[in-house]
């Protein structure tokens, strides 16, 4: 980072905590770090940002208000009502974290809950005081952070939004460049794979980012439905061409030049369109508008192929015909944006149907994780006598399970430790050493500004994040600064043992109720996908006329979700497993078999769009036996996959899928020269060739899985270790 940069950034969080704690303080508020609290969370590097996130907190904060007076009221001479409601609700709220990229929201709205309801003490009246002051201070937090980073040294987040769009935009032209090379001659497949990262890497938080330009740009809030449409067009076409790419092993075969004519044009023609795009994002005019492409091939040489290379190029057409359609929809988008064409309003395109997504295993598995660490928090405050800092013991078990259990699931509990307690001892040496000699708001104020300073300095870097926030917190939390201050070693004695305590409670959960070590979760996300695609492989039946019934299309939409979800998850997962569990093998061969189970999940997702074709009867009737068979033999391979992962021979599955494709084709060769144009038409034959490529393509990217696989030693990875 710039040296200027970072000094402005740390300047501007320590100027408004100093500014936060002189207005609670004057105005005599009790507990003013609340306020301090919420500078510290807040302490993003630009205005859009931090008013994001103040905006998430206060709105969590105003909806545990109700929430915590409710409990109280209805249960207060009942803890047993009263913990098990609250920590329903705040199980509730961990669910939703999983559904949404606003996830603070409900983290605040969770964890404000004790908070509230253990600030008060016993008595009544006293709750209701805190409950209103801790939104009054909260508040207060956000708008001295917001007119700090507004007036000074203003960071616009709309300039950081557009210059990561056009980032973006530009290494996924780079990336079309290098995947059109890649699908001729297979050249730098390594280059590839890194443009690839880096295009994922450039979309990851882009609808946050978005979400922050809109709230501190007009300009982004003018075009914010357009801007939306641009971001999903953008992750739509990156998802295109890794589909496009898949099939590269299949159509490296095909002479491409010469099969389709027209393939340097196209390629050209939506190189010119991402170039265009790139122009207009940075605000210049276009100099080209796009010309309609339809890729064709060369009738005489397309008969010369094989059934099987036929049904190839014409599932590698339809990959370049969604790309064509793709860019031509970003390229309209973003002149819409940039004001060189049309004002159009288009609706956002269909997402992943909610109730599949809301139905997720692992999202309820986080969730009994953390139901099960605020359980054992609340018995230990019950059953363990003089528990130190109760009431920071039961609100940082809350607030850490939520984020554990949702956003970082696969971060070992006891990585917080050596940070937390690094932060107690900073924070602790000021509070028992330097406080005591001060003896107005002068002294004070430069204390503030010195150690938020400090830390905001030290821990600039967007990785270091996570040791920021805890600096800062553990300073507001144990400096205890209120106008009737009171020094305690005491109280910071008791927070240091609060954190490992908590730390234990989140590691017993790592394996009751729920096993989330990452060998474990890892080859239950594998179970579960081979499962899913077991399932929607026995789905794809020839018979056009059942009419599948409500629980058939729910469980259907399910494992279509989970196809289309794991492998992500998996990717998460991957770079957790500890290298015990590898046996010395590089990391990189996790990471290729995750890979393959993507390539195999957009092949499962062909075959479900391509079944979805209507066939001719002719060839249903005739083909009906074979094309049954070979589903089923895919199914049975899915199915001793997810019951032993070992199971994936990749010899023996090379061979018997040449076998069958033997088979097959000469079985479809026979059907095709007995038909006659009534019974099959041309029509029919593409679609018969669209469901063909597409069952080869699962059979390919099977073999491909399980050669992956056999690199992998997993009797060592079911290994129970500790």
């Amino acid at each position: 980072m710039d040296p200027s940069i970072r000094f402005k950034a740390a300047f501007k969080t320590a100027l408004a905590m100093v500014v936060a704690y002189g207005i609670a303080l004057s105005m005599d508020w009790h507990n003013p770090y609340w306020a301090g609290l919420t500078v510290a969370m807040c302490s993003l590097s630009g205005v859009g940002e931090s008013l994001r996130k103040g905006l998430l907190r206060v709105s969590g904060t105003l909806i545990a208000i109700p929430v915590t007076l409710t409990l109280l009221a209805s249960f207060p001479q009942d803890r047993w009502l009263f913990m098990l409601f609250m920590s329903i609700y705040i199980a509730f709220c961990t669910y939703m974290m999983a559904g949404t990229f606003r996830y603070y929201f409900w983290i605040c709205a969770g964890f404000s809950v004790p908070i509230l309801a253990l600030a008060g003490g016993p008595e009544g009246l006293n709750a209701f005081e805190t409950v209103i002051l801790r939104g009054q201070e909260t508040s207060l937090g956000v708008v001295a952070y917001s007119l700090v980073h507004i007036l000074v040294w203003p960071v616009d987040s709309a300039s950081a939004f557009e210059q990561r769009v056009r980032e973006l935009a530009a290494t996924q032209r780079e990336l079309f460049g290098r995947y059109g090379a890649l699908a001729t001659d297979g050249s730098d497949v390594e280059g590839a794979e890194a443009l690839s990262a880096r295009v994922t890497q450039a979309a990851a938080g882009l609808r946050e980012q978005l979400d922050a330009a809109v709230i501190d740009s007009y300009q982004v809030w003018e075009t914010r439905h357009a801007w939306r449409r641009c971001t999903s067009g953008l992750t739509r076409l990156t998802d295109a061409l890794e589909r496009w790419s898949h099939g590269f092993e299949e159509t490296r075969e095909l002479d491409l030049p010469h099969l389709m004519p027209g393939y340097g044009t196209f390629q050209a023609e939506i190189d010119r369109r991402l170039d265009q795009i790139g122009r207009m994002l940075a605000g210049q005019a276009p100099t080209a508008r796009p010309v309609a492409q339809e890729p064709r091939f060369e009738a005489e040489r397309l008969s010369e192929l094989s059934h099987f290379h036929r049904a190839a190029a014409f599932l590698f057409r339809e990959r370049l015909e969604e790309i064509d359609q793709l860019t031509q929809e970003l390229f309209a988008t973003v002149a819409d944006i940039r004001g060189f064409g049309p004002a159009t309003v288009r609706a956002l395109p269909s997402t992943t149907p909610a109730l599949p997504a809301a139905l997720d295993a692992e999202r309820f598995a986080g969730v009994a994780r953390q139901f099960a660490t605020t359980w054992l928090a609340l018995l230990a405050l019950i059953y363990i006598p003089d528990l130190p800092a109760s009431t920071a013991f039961i609100c940082i078990a809350v607030s850490l399970s939520m984020m554990i259990a949702v956003i970082m699931p696969q971060i070992r509990a006891t990585l917080v430790l050596v940070p937390g307690l690094v932060a107690v001892a900073f924070a602790g040496s000021i509070h028992v050493l330097i406080m005591p000699h001060l003896s107005g708001f002068a002294g004070l104020s430069l204390l503030i500004f010195a150690a938020v300073f400090i830390i905001g300095y030290l821990f600039h870097q967007p990785q270091q994040i996570v040791g920021k926030s805890v600096g800062l917190a553990m300073f507001v939390v144990l400096a205890s600064i209120d106008n009737a201050q009171q020094y305690s070693f005491l109280k910071v004695a008791n927070v240091a043992l609060v954190l490992p305590l908590v730390i234990m409670l989140l590691a017993i959960t790592t394996y009751f109720p729920i096993s989330f070590r990452p060998e474990d979760v890892f080859l239950r996300l594998l179970r579960r996908f081979f499962r899913s695609a077991a399932f929607l492989t026995e789905s794809i039946r020839w018979r056009p006329g059942h009419v599948p019934t409500r629980l058939e299309r729910l469980r259907l939409a399910i494992h279509a979700h989970n196809v289309a979800t794991l492998p992500g998850k998996l990717a998460v997962w991957g770079p957790a497993l500890p290298p015990a569990a590898l046996g010395g093998a590089p990391p990189g061969q996790v990471q290729a078999l995750v890979t393959s189970a993507q390539a195999l999940a957009h092949r499962v997702q062909d075959l479900l769009k391509a079944r979805d074709h209507p066939q001719a009867e002719f060839l249903v009737r005739e083909l009906l036996d074979d094309m049954r068979s070979w589903r089923l033999g895919i199914q049975t391979r899915f199915l001793s996959i997810a019951e032993a992962p070992e199971a994936a021979e990749f010899v023996s599955f090379r061979e018997k899928l040449d076998a069958v494709l033997g088979r097959l084709e000469t079985r479809v060769e026979q059907t095709l020269d007995s038909a006659s144009e009534t019974d099959v038409s041309a029509a029919d034959g593409d679609n018969m060739y669209r469901l063909l490529g597409a069952y080869r393509g699962v059979s390919e990217a099977l073999v491909a899985y399980a050669r992956r696989a056999s690199e992998i030693d997993w009797p060592r990875l079911r290994e129970a270790r500790f």
